[in-house]
């Protein structure tokens, strides 16, 4: 069985059965969400994240979010100069590898998750030299940008019930599957709206699989990962954190959506020094 120009048979014959990009190829087939490289029209870049780049695009006639890995091997390689070392091609691999592995990682979770305040996970492409990661088309942004555009209007109490609702509702289901899932990047830019501002979760990349009840036992959780101003102050310390530290980021965007300004803004515009200085009390 193959889809478009690589199968699944030759991926594994490649590359052997442990890779994760044939074994989520091999998923996608039996699961019926593999998409053809040829069916995806790639249209204008919404932007970047530290590992992707995002593109608006259509599938079978629906508006979609395409995501692909922000460097490639190959493409890296063509745009090195002549007198870069062995070194450096080394490390631009890597980068490229580590991005890879990233959005695989947001695909093995989203493909099984189903959760109306989730952004819908459509499929994913592994025929082409590049992967590409398709979700549901958000028209209404990021909450942090629509703050920005919305700056001189208040926002309906009706409203922010609802996104708060929304948010928490997420939460409950994720750190409630039989394998807990701890978002750990939780901050305005990853709640994306819809053409009728339904709050929706999005950006799994550096999510956590957990079993349930034994996160604080059996499963190291890496620190100071995330993004710094919504980041628990356990997680700042590279102490051991549980899905609590969701819960911590939640506050703090609870906190944003009433009153428009991200927690400590009064101390500065670099998160980074403003979490030191609330770690150090």
């Amino acid at each position: 069985m193959s889809v478009g120009n690589i199968g699944v048979e030759e991926l594994l014959r490649r590359h052997g059965a442990e890779v994760p990009q044939a074994r989520l190829h091999k998923d996608a087939i039996q699961g019926c969400w593999a998409i053809n490289h040829d069916e995806v029209i790639i249209g204008q870049k919404l932007g970047s994240t530290f590992q992707s780049n995002l593109f608006r695009g259509t599938w079978q006639g629906l508006e979609v979010v395409v995501k692909c890995p922000l460097l490639q091997q190959k493409g890296m390689a063509k745009h090195q100069s002549k007198g870069a070392s062995h070194e450096g091609e080394q490390d631009a691999a890597k980068t490229a590898e580590d991005q890879e592995k990233e959005l695989m990682h947001e695909i093995s979770i989203l493909q099984s998750l189903r959760h109306p305040d989730l952004v819908m996970f459509l499929g994913a492409c592994f025929e082409s030299e590049q992967i590409m990661f398709i979700t549901e088309y958000m028209p209404g942004g990021d909450l942090e940008r629509y703050y920005q555009l919305q700056r001189k209007a208040r926002q309906a109490i009706r409203e922010l019930l609802a996104w708060a609702r929304a948010l928490l509702r997420a939460l409950s289901f994720l750190h409630g599957c039989s394998r807990r899932i701890v978002h750990r990047d939780l901050k305005p830019l990853n709640l994306l709206l819809s053409q009728d501002l339904a709050l929706r979760v999005a950006d799994f990349g550096i999510s956590k699989l957990t079993w349930n009840g034994f996160c604080s036992e059996y499963i190291r959780m890496t620190g100071g990962v995330g993004s710094l101003r919504y980041m628990a102050p356990e997680v700042v310390r590279h102490e051991q954190y549980t899905e609590k530290a969701d819960i911590y980021s939640a506050a703090l965007i609870l906190d944003f959506m009433s009153s428009g300004q991200a927690l400590f803004h009064e101390h500065g515009k670099d998160p980074e020094s403003v979490l030191q200085r609330f770690v150090n009390g």
